[in-house]
């Protein structure tokens, strides 16, 4: 999501710069809360049972824009967000992912600050941002299980957010906050993001504080409990996307955002010098053309995938030619990222079923970015050849060339004999603890 870019001009009765006039989104619609006409304390609920005092419910909030200057017919905040979730959310993950920061933002704006969301200040969505680091008193705030939607025992938390949770809350009713301003249906004031950092006005919690905090990667024993969730529910033999994702994000240490932008030209298939699958990356950034030589169970996963794909047969010195370059993965990022949540969630289940408390909690705490860096951490290390770094299958084949890369003492890129405990069935001990 874009980050937040102020306007210090902005005023109510300004035209708008972008209509609301988008087709309804085919999200399904959820819910919302009713408007408690009684005198009665409400209680956390989900915003489809979130029961809102009618002086809270925002129809005379401090912050509205003149009603018939308002592009959408709504008359309280929950109708807005309403509107928010499912004519502007283009997925049902990004409708999820902005339910779970506004309710937490409607039951702490109600209960805790007692004002309505459109009369929230900017000193307000900062003490929100505090709180959603230390929710207290806990066990108001937080159920660390699951439970149904219905239940009374529901909570918008599970534990405190960490601060890339948190960070990545914010910019999500930071995104709200722009659209209610675009479409003129209130004025308020919650800037989040890099640029509104380096600019000097970010809201003052979330640019006080420091920035994301690093997720360590997942440990060995987390990998091995990954690895034996694959071969249970994600066999090599069903050619998932699911199994191929996990793995190329662990073994190649990859952004989502590159295999989005991986096409088939970018894999490569065996030949006479390079006896697996490289995986070569040609987009922007520091690892533009970068050339990965892949391990035996990425390789294996790879050539399964292309298979099923009706790529054509591969083997030594293979060429094609396409003037249409396809998506080696044609799975959008949102989905990519559910399916590996997916993973990790039922990693989690079997550890703590088997359990394994220590690593089934841990799993249960990982996100995507959890792959970053594991395999190098995992490997035993030793010396590679420098002088094979810049070598591709597409290099005209010399057979001298081999002899140069046999040298005594050295291994091949495509070596991966120091980590073959990574996939082998008996998990061995972590690399960190190796002499």
């Amino acid at each position: 999501m874009n980050d937040f870019e102020s306007d210090d001009n902005l005023d109510c009765d300004d035209e708008p710069q972008n209509s609301c006039t988008a087709p309804r989104s085919c999200v399904a619609r959820p819910r919302i809360g009713k408007r408690n006409a009684l005198a009665i304390e409400p209680k956390i609920a989900p915003i489809e049972r979130f029961e809102i005092p009618l002086h809270l419910d925002g129809s005379i909030g401090d912050f509205r824009c003149a009603v018939d200057k308002c592009h959408i017919q709504v008359e309280t905040d929950l109708e807005a967000i309403d509107w928010w979730l499912t004519r502007t959310s283009q997925t049902e993950t990004t409708m999820t992912a902005r339910r779970a920061a506004v309710e937490k933002l409607i039951n702490w704006a109600i209960i805790v600050r007692k004002r309505a969301i459109s009369s929230l200040t900017e000193t307000d969505f900062a003490a929100f941002s505090r709180f959603l680091s230390d929710p207290q008193p806990a066990e108001k705030w937080i159920y660390p299980g699951q439970v149904p939607r219905a239940s009374d025992d529901w909570r918008p938390f599970r534990r405190p957010l960490s601060a890339g949770a948190r960070d990545g809350n914010m910019k999500q009713i930071s995104a709200l906050v722009k659209w209610m301003a675009s479409v003129r249906y209130a004025d308020l004031r919650c800037f989040v993001g890099v640029r509104a950092m380096n600019d000097g006005f970010a809201t003052a919690a979330v640019y006080g504080e420091g920035g994301r905090e690093p997720e360590p990667p997942i440990t060995v024993e987390e990998w091995h409990e990954i690895r034996q969730l694959l071969d249970e529910r994600f066999p090599a033999d069903d050619v998932t996307s699911h199994r191929l994702i996990v793995e190329l994000l662990y073994y190649g240490n990859y952004f989502i955002t590159d295999l989005a932008e991986l096409t088939k030209r970018d894999v490569e298939p065996p030949n006479r010098v390079v006896p697996c699958w490289t995986v070569h990356l040609r987009g922007p950034g520091w690892r533009h053309d970068e050339v990965f030589f892949t391990p035996p169970p990425l390789s294996d996963t790879i050539a399964r995938w292309m298979s099923a794909g009706n790529s054509g047969p591969y083997g030594f010195l293979q060429f094609q030619y396409n003037p249409r370059v396809t998506q080696f993965l044609d799975i959008g990022p949102d989905r990519m990222r559910a399916q590996v949540t997916q993973v990790l969630h039922h990693a989690s289940r079997r550890a703590l079923e088997r359990g394994d408390e220590a690593v089934g909690l841990r799993l249960r705490d990982r996100g995507v970015t959890s792959f970053r860096g594991a395999f190098k951490l995992h490997q035993r290390h030793p010396a590679y050849d420098p002088d094979a770094l810049n070598l591709t299958s597409q290099i005209e084949f010399n057979p001298d060339l081999l002899q140069l890369l046999r040298r005594p003492g050295k291994r091949l890129l495509w070596d991966w004999s120091h980590a073959e405990h990574l996939w082998t069935d008996v998990p061995a001990r972590s690399a960190q603890h190796a002499a």
